[in-house]
């Protein structure tokens, strides 16, 4: 039986997480630090201790031969664990198995292997943009093939500092250079009124009607929001009768996990005020699988008004540059667009055109 207890740090006081003590499958004791809440503590000494066990009855083998395909989930398990959102370690998860699958890796020895490096340069090549294709055949972004690089390496970093293995060749990849075509762009004011005339006109799509679209969109344009976190609200996460209204969004939604107070325009939170009303304050507002198809929901709107280049989050960008555009001090931009690094804030989002920098010259 695993035991879970608590240390006392150099000043003598408890650590802040838990540590646990089970036998290995040589039958020797290993000591490991767990997690600040106790109960996911116990799950982690809980699936070792059920993996050495596993080990010495002969249902698994030794490291070097351990199946990727029952690692994977002990990795799923360590995850969750970490309070990742069930989105993420689903995507993790998936893409990690998708690698194994095309470059045919089943056990620990696979991905120690010399040939390692080579097949999944190979799984790369394949999974390359491929213009004039489509489908599948078209192949995934830099960007999406960094992002299965970073979850590889996620995995084998993991594989290692737990001891699954001692070493792995895998972690030495490298991130492709992005070649960015074509940035994001802001949209317009006119733009804007174009898009919220015609979602609140428009018929049902991924079942919400075009007025609940037409205000989710203008709540995207002033918050800032992203889609997940736009699809986790409820009517008792807005305040409208406060001093300044805002919306609070929970730790456990935000992409940086952190809770956020965002305001809304008083002239805004008097159309949502009328929106909410009646609608049950614990009910998602914005309920369904549209968050899945949320810039193809978008683009149908923009059908018949002439406008191209955007896409949802597209209205993130938006929101940030509008903020530019009013002359907020950057550091409160940074604040409102809930980044931890301002430079992506003033370099990476905030779009200005060349009339408007244009426009800004006679105040030097």
């Amino acid at each position: 039986m695993a035991a879970i207890f608590k240390r006392n740090g150099r000043d003598g006081k408890p650590a802040k997480k838990w540590s646990y003590k089970f036998k290995d499958e040589r039958g020797k004791w290993v000591t490991k630090t767990g997690h600040r809440l106790k109960e996911k503590t116990e799950r982690m000494a809980e699936a070792d201790e059920d993996r050495a066990k596993r080990i010495r009855k002969g249902e698994l083998t030794p490291t070097s031969e351990v199946i990727l395909v029952e690692l994977l989930e002990i990795f799923r398990t360590n995850l969750e664990v970490a309070a990742n959102s069930k989105r993420y370690v689903t995507q993790t998860v998936n893409r990690v198995k998708r690698i194994f699958d095309a470059c045919q890796f089943t056990t620990l020895a696979d991905l120690r292997a010399p040939a390692a490096l080579d097949q999944y340069k190979a799984f790369l090549a394949a999974f390359k943009y491929k213009k004039g294709k489509k489908g599948a055949e078209r192949g995934c972004s830099q960007q999406t093939i960094n992002h299965y690089t970073t979850t590889l390496k996620t995995f084998c970093h993991w594989a290692v500092t737990s001891r699954k293995m001692p070493d792995c060749p895998l972690l030495t990849l490298k991130k492709t250079k992005i070649t960015v075509k074509k940035g994001r762009r802001a949209a317009t004011v006119a733009e804007c009124d174009k898009l919220l005339k015609a979602a609140g006109k428009g018929d049902e799509l991924y079942g919400l009607t075009g007025e609940e679209r037409a205000i989710l969109y203008r709540l995207a344009l002033n918050t800032g929001f992203r889609v997940s976190e736009l699809a986790s609200l409820t009517p008792s996460s807005f305040h409208i009768d406060a001093k300044s209204a805002y919306v609070e969004l929970r730790a456990s939604d935000a992409k940086n996990r952190q809770t956020a107070e965002q305001p809304i325009p008083a002239e805004f939170a008097v159309s949502l005020g009328k929106f909410l009303k009646g609608l049950p304050s614990d009910q998602l507002i914005w309920p369904g699988d549209w968050k899945l198809y949320a810039a193809r929901m978008l683009r149908t709107d923009l059908i018949g008004t002439g406008i191209t280049g955007l896409d949802f989050h597209s209205l993130r960008t938006t929101f940030i540059t509008n903020l530019a555009r009013a002359g907020v001090h950057p550091r409160r931009a940074q604040q409102l667009a809930r980044h931890s690094d301002i430079n992506l804030t003033m370099a990476f989002y905030t779009k200005l055109d060349r009339d408007e920098l244009a426009n800004d010259l006679p105040c030097i």
